[in-house]
């Protein structure tokens, strides 16, 4: 009965550190996807005028673009296929601060709900979702 008991301590034991190696290995792999976040546009207003997603779908912009945010401190800015890679840092009111493309100017809120505001050196405000 002894040798029973230490085959069952011994089994046990390995299925602890099997199970904690386990979990070792998805917190390392969670930290590898270096994006803090995706988001896409779904409505922009410039001006007076307001375009939905529908409206751009329409206009033939299925994707009219995209933020993303990477934790390394950089970014991509996506507006109508127009790319331009970018830094980002938070400011003070949980403002992020963007600097893309040609050194252009650009500001963005986080909504509680997640959804994000970016607002373009134009003045263009694209309303963005994950």
């Amino acid at each position: 009965m002894g040798k029973e008991l230490r085959v069952k301590k011994t089994d046990m034991k390995k299925r602890i550190l099997t199970m904690a190696l386990l979990l070792v290995m998805a917190l390392v792999m969670s930290g590898c996807d270096e994006n803090v976040g995706y988001w896409q546009i779904y409505e922009i207003n410039a001006g007076d005028v307001v375009m939905t997603k529908d409206d751009m779908s329409h206009m033939g912009f299925d994707n009219p673009g995209f933020v993303k945010l990477q934790k390394s401190g950089k970014c991509v800015i996506n507006i109508f296929g127009e790319e331009s890679e970018g830094t980002w840092k938070e400011g003070e009111d949980q403002e992020i601060a963007i600097i893309y493309g040609d050194d252009l100017k650009g500001s963005a809120v986080l909504d509680e709900d997640g959804t994000m505001t970016f607002l373009d050196f134009q003045g263009t405000q694209y309303k963005l979702t994950k």
